[in-house]
């Protein structure tokens, strides 16, 4: 069944899953950290007119302005829709913004700075998003400085493979300027 209302999309889920609201003014109240993903979930489907099983969204992270869940749909893939919800330091819903569909480039220079804090994530969707693997395949280091300039060392791991390395590259603002595989050291 599709959503037409974002907040019915949301209230549907959390109340499938054993939750209930009490009207329009509950969904305004704090949204408990353990139903954020759920209630993401429901406003993505909502926005996007897909299944609920259809969207893939990743475990909750807290950030200086609160909670965000990254998510995207399809599951997998390379042509990927990715989109965050961000929720308030008192876990009330605030929006769902989209990232962007991606078709597997590296991209590059297109975006606003990212915050290092946020660089490792960053990297690991748009690594992801270029190499058509699951985000939760993709892992990452730490943003390093070096040279005024930010990278973020990752991998992911192919059947068959030991692991492909990859390196996302900031520039002193922040600004993402591109992904690439990564020779061995």
């Amino acid at each position: 069944m599709m959503f037409r209302s974002a907040r019915h999309a949301s209230a549907r889920l959390l109340m499938a899953s054993g939750l209930t609201l009490a009207g329009s003014a509950a969904l305004a109240a704090p949204v408990a950290e353990g139903d954020m993903l759920k209630y993401c979930q429901g406003e993505a489907a909502s926005k996007f007119d897909v299944s609920p099983r259809e969207i893939l969204t990743m475990p909750l992270q807290r950030s200086g302005s609160g909670y965000v869940v990254y998510g995207q749909y399809p599951q997998q893939g390379s042509n990927v829709t990715r989109f965050e919800c961000h929720y308030s330091p008192s876990r009330t819903f605030q929006n769902l913004t989209q990232s962007g569909a991606s078709g597997g480039s590296s991209g590059g220079g297109t975006g606003g700075a990212v915050a290092v804090a946020d660089m490792p994530r960053y990297c690991q969707d748009r690594a992801a998003s270029k190499f058509g693997q699951n985000p939760s395949n993709v892992t990452t280091k730490p943003a390093e400085k070096n040279d005024g300039r930010y990278k973020v060392v990752g991998h992911y791991a192919r059947p068959g493979h030991n692991g492909d390395k990859f390196v996302c590259d900031f520039d002193k603002k922040g600004v993402f300027q591109g992904v690439k595989k990564k020779e061995d050291d």
